[in-house]
């Protein structure tokens, strides 16, 4: 198992990682809003229905980040809609509105002591949105197992430059057809 993304189809990505378990845990840090935050986003799931996360990138890193990704540094809320709820196991929700809606799902699988971790981030509009999506959730699924592992995650923004980068030359032009 690579911990790299994948493109297993065109507008989808998929990231999977072997994390420390058990299962319970790593869905606390899925679900609840703030050990989510310290990972990847803040704002409270809604089991069924509308919800939004809330992206604060200075909740995950002290390190000041790029200027394009201002907002995401100063914070800013994002719809989502969940249309699976199924604990500890699976979830999956709606992101975004209109043309930019995309399809998130994670989904967690006892594997020993371990839990494997998939995110599968569909529908993406264009080559840049799954360049962009795959070095996120590759940086923040980082900071996860590092959270897990009661580890210090690495430096987020350098993470994102690096894995930029890696997806950009990964991914061909016409990837999202």
């Amino acid at each position: 198992m690579s911990d790299y993304a994948t493109s297993p189809a065109p507008k989808t990505v998929r990231l999977e990682r072997l994390l420390p378990g058990p299962i319970d845990r790593v869905w606390a840090f899925l679900t609840d809003a703030d050990k989510r935050r310290r990972w990847f986003a803040g704002g409270e799931m809604a089991e069924n229905g509308a919800f939004s996360l809330f992206f604060q990138h200075r909740n995950i890193t002290d390190e000041t980040g790029p200027e394009k990704y201002k907002t995401a540094i100063e914070g800013f809320d994002s719809p989502c809609e969940m249309v699976r709820w199924e604990p500890p196991k699976a979830l999956a929700f709606w992101w975004g509105e209109g043309d930019g809606k995309s399809l998130v799902t994670f989904e967690l699988t006892e594997v020993g002591d371990k839990v494997r971790f998939v995110i599968t981030h569909a529908e993406l509009p264009n080559r840049d949105e799954m360049v962009d999506v795959s070095g996120g959730w590759h940086a923040h699924t980082d900071i996860l197992e590092a959270l897990l592992r009661d580890a210090k995650p690495k430096p987020f923004w350098a993470n994102i430059a690096e894995l930029e980068r890696y997806y950009t030359a990964l991914y061909p032009l016409d990837a999202a057809d």
